[in-house]
């Protein structure tokens, strides 16, 4: 994963009936004091009064958005509040909605406020939520996200699903092999990419040992282009990287680099379907080694690690968290190329057979690299003796 959508609480990649009444006015809540006693419920949305809540839709909608706000920590199924479609479709659609309310310590500090309700089809609404600090005077001082809800009516009622199919519903179509590409009308296409992107899922599907498998493939002009998409008009990552992407475990490639390739993360498509848990340093350091990070193929940001290296007091042990932001020359980010060279190791040693049984062990990376001698205190040793090798070939 290149775009670290989880919220800031955990930064790992990013991040439970409300009542039938529709509260005008928060309380004011000071920015410097958060509450840190509860998670959000739906009696936390303020709904601002430009907003027709005399409009049957939008007040069915609003009941929904409480129960997602209510729900979404704790419901085993959200066939009570999210589109069945999207379940489907996506897996986790609303993952990186989960902690958006909270700040980077678990403080309760960015409530939702529902700014406007518009009609779209027959009797959906987009609903766009902001969340933000509110200060003494009851201010918004620090907007932190801004999301647009597609609420659909179904025959169970209104339900919340991303606005992707809505915002993409005039966007160019192409097929190519097993991918099915939509393309934002800020993207020009290349054929060319594709074929090439084809031709490397049919490698990566050989070396996995899996069936080639359809992919939908969003090909974005860049993050902003990517976040937009997909329904944040606000994110605190909006404009911090000008490249990068993400995948859907459903099927989904999100590609904001303005190209119709990104190996990186098609590669994450393939290990999800191969292996169960798996450690997040070796998943991002396969995807690093088979595809490259950042527009950049992994041998070049491999010389990067190996000059940091050169120097015999570098200690990397605590370097090992791909969700820190973390870089060499800020191009090269040091975990991603750690794992990448500790899946190079393995490789070597031990082979596909070594490589696939440590990616399948579980979810911690050293009890997965222990069989191969790899710990903390040894990792400096196993990454400067494998930079002294040449580049193992692999796809």
């Amino acid at each position: 994963m290149q775009i670290m959508l989880l919220p800031l609480l955990t930064l790992a990649a990013v991040i439970s009936c409300g009542p039938k009444t529709l509260p005008m006015q928060a309380e004011a809540r000071s920015v410097d004091v958060p509450v840190r006693s509860r998670i959000l419920s739906g009696a936390d949305l303020t709904v601002w009064p430009t907003v027709d809540t005399t409009d049957r839709a939008t007040v069915d909608a609003i009941a929904t958005l409480r129960r997602f706000f209510d729900q979404k920590h704790h419901a085993q199924d959200a066939h009570d509040f999210w589109f069945a479609g999207d379940l489907e479709r996506y897996e986790q659609p609303y993952k990186d909605l989960l902690y958006v309310e909270y700040d980077s310590v678990g403080g309760l500090r960015y409530l939702p406020t529902l700014t406007r309700s518009v009609p779209v089809n027959d009797g959906d609404r987009i609903l766009t939520v902001k969340w933000a600090a509110i200060d003494g005077s009851g201010i918004a001082a620090d907007v932190r996200y801004v999301f647009d809800f597609h609420a659909r009516r179904t025959v169970e009622g209104m339900r919340l699903s991303l606005p992707v199919e809505h915002n993409t519903s005039s966007w160019q179509r192409i097929d190519e092999g097993h991918l099915h590409y939509v393309i934002s009308p800020l993207h020009r296409f290349s054929s060319e990419q594709a074929r090439n992107q084809n031709d490397t899922v049919q490698r990566l599907a050989r070396f996995f040992g899996i069936e080639p498998f359809p992919i939908t493939y969003y090909s974005c002009a860049d993050p902003v282009d990517l976040f937009r998409t997909r329904g944040f008009q606000m994110h605190p990552l909006l404009f911090v990287h000008p490249t990068g992407g993400m995948v859907d475990p459903g099927g989904q490639v999100w590609s904001g680099n303005d190209k119709d390739i990104y190996t990186h993360e098609i590669v994450h498509l393939f290990t999800e379907k191969k292996f169960g848990p798996r450690p997040d340093l070796l998943e991002e350091g396969l995807a690093t080694l088979l595809g490259g990070s950042g527009e950049q193929p992994y041998a070049w940001h491999r010389e990067n690690l190996r000059q940091l290296l050169v120097d015999p007091d570098i200690d990397v042990r605590d370097r090992c968290n791909p969700y820190v932001q973390d870089f060499i020359n800020e191009h090269t980010h040091v975990p991603y190329v750690i794992g990448a060279v500790l899946c190079e190791s393995v490789l070597r040693r031990s082979g596909k057979e070594g490589l696939f049984k440590a990616m399948g062990s579980g979810t911690d990376a050293w009890t997965a690299l222990a069989p191969y001698g790899i710990t903390p205190d040894t990792l400096g040793v196993v990454l400067r003796a494998e930079l002294d090798r040449p580049v193992l070939p692999v796809l």
